[in-house]
């Protein structure tokens, strides 16, 4: 089962099992987001204004093998990334709110990668600017428990070196315009 599925059925899950009737957020109410791709805070400064800071955190690691089975290369990656949006809540209807959010993050990655076949080392590392603008729903499983879906489009803007060591340094510049996509639940308290 894909890490996308588990978490739907997980957020499906604790929404049934805290289903009551719901009432729209306090004014300063803050709380928790448990979510897909991003875990963050989503604090209600008015009645219709959220402001959600968000924070990203990856780790990976892969190698290869060649041949009869000679280890051929390994590959160590890291990100740390911060961003905020803001909710702008336009209508309500019974327990669910629609709303749009914009959105802008950054996040910093590096990737170091061996080849034990020629004994060479990479390193790059870079920074991904994103702006977004996503249109969402939030729907109020109780007064404490509320999930989101949003769908919108992303801008993002790469900046990233690669330096083979002992060699030169490259230097690369790219930029997409992409859908995104975001779940998650919201834990007030």
């Amino acid at each position: 089962m894909t890490s996308k599925r588990a978490l739907v059925l997980l957020l499906l899950f604790v929404g049934m099992a805290a289903a009551t009737p719901a009432f729209a957020q306090d004014k300063g109410q803050v709380g928790v987001n448990l979510g897909f791709p991003t875990v963050g805070v989503t604090w209600h400064v008015t009645e219709t204004v959220a402001v959600r800071p968000e924070f990203t955190l990856m780790f990976g690691s892969s190698s290869s093998t060649q041949g009869s089975g000679v280890e051929g290369s390994e590959q160590d990656t890291w990100g740390l990334g911060f961003g905020v949006g803001a909710l702008f809540y336009l209508r309500e209807w019974d327990s669910v709110r629609g709303y749009i959010a914009p959105r802008f993050a950054i996040v910093h990655s590096s990737t170091d990668s061996i080849s034990t076949t020629s004994d060479s080392r990479r390193e790059s590392s870079g920074n991904n600017y994103d702006l977004g603008a996503m249109a969402g729903v939030q729907y109020a499983l109780s007064s404490r428990l509320n999930v989101f879906g949003e769908l919108g489009l992303g801008y993002s803007n790469r900046h990233s070196g690669t330096e083979a060591i002992g060699s030169v340094i490259i230097e690369t510049d790219s930029w997409s315009i992409s859908p995104r996509s975001a779940i998650g639940l919201i834990v007030y308290f």
